[in-house]
């Protein structure tokens, strides 16, 4: 999906281009500075400006989740699979987006485009939310894991202990954001909408669905970790199960 995309936006940045190129020549010819100005112009510069920092920002987040996740979760595979799923759920509100915001005329209206700005805080917020998940749901996979040894029960045990309270999670922030679409403003609609959208799929979809069947593809492989890393990384204890030692005397 291109975040502004459209024939209006695609009219307004070839006009904005070849006003730009005018304007250099001229400014080639009478040595005078020459300017674009005016509320498309801004936004145009405004659209490129931000989208070419997606890309950037999409990986170094991806890559401080996976680099995060790492010591929490005690596993290489573990945090990937966790990360994929992530861009999975990212992409698919990216679509819904495109699918309702998008065209000469979109079903709930606005300029024909999805706003770079709104692209950006639903991918943030999506992966902050989407993190807190995780490490929930994935701890108590370890957890029974090492428990056990099995990871089907393992699978099984940690979505039955989570899954309700994921999904009632879910639902009460879908709402909220689903109450963004009630506004004029086109950037807060996407966002609202976009951002229930991937709640929603990531508290089902993903989670219940997508990450059950790619921790059992993977199998034992997903809690490998190298020994020495292991033994180079501190300890964090996610569930607050450990206690302290008792003082002696």
């Amino acid at each position: 999906m291109v975040p502004d995309s459209g024939p209006n936006a695609a009219g307004t940045r070839a006009l904005n281009d070849q006003l730009q190129g005018e304007g250099d020549r001229l400014a080639d010819a009478t040595g005078a500075r020459v300017d674009v100005g005016g509320v498309a112009a801004q936004l145009t510069d405004y659209q490129r400006a931000l989208g070419s920092t997606l890309p950037l920002l999409v990986v170094a987040l991806s890559l401080i989740t996976f680099l995060v996740l790492i010591p929490i979760l005690r596993a290489i595979v573990l945090p990937a699979l966790s990360v994929v799923l992530n861009l999975l759920t990212v992409g698919a509100s990216f679509g819904v987006v495109a699918l309702l915001f998008q065209g000469a005329d979109p079903p709930l209206g606005g300029p024909g485009y999805a706003d770079i700005l709104s692209l950006i805080a639903m991918f943030v917020v999506v992966f902050g939310l989407s993190l807190d998940y995780q490490v929930f749901i994935l701890a108590r996979i370890r957890e029974a894991w090492q428990d056990t040894g099995d990871l089907h029960y393992a699978v099984t045990h940690a979505i039955d202990r989570t899954g309700r309270v994921v999904t009632g999670a879910a639902a009460i922030m879908a709402g909220v954001f689903i109450s963004f679409a009630l506004t004029d403003l086109t950037v807060v609609k996407q966002t609202g909408i976009g951002l229930a959208t991937a709640v929603l799929i990531d508290a089902t979809i993903v989670r219940m669905v997508l990450l059950p069947a790619a921790l059992r593809l993977t199998g034992r492989a997903t809690f490998w970790m190298p020994g020495w890393l292991d033994r180079a990384l501190p300890a964090f204890d996610v569930e607050g199960t450990s206690r302290p030692a008792p003082s002696a005397g």
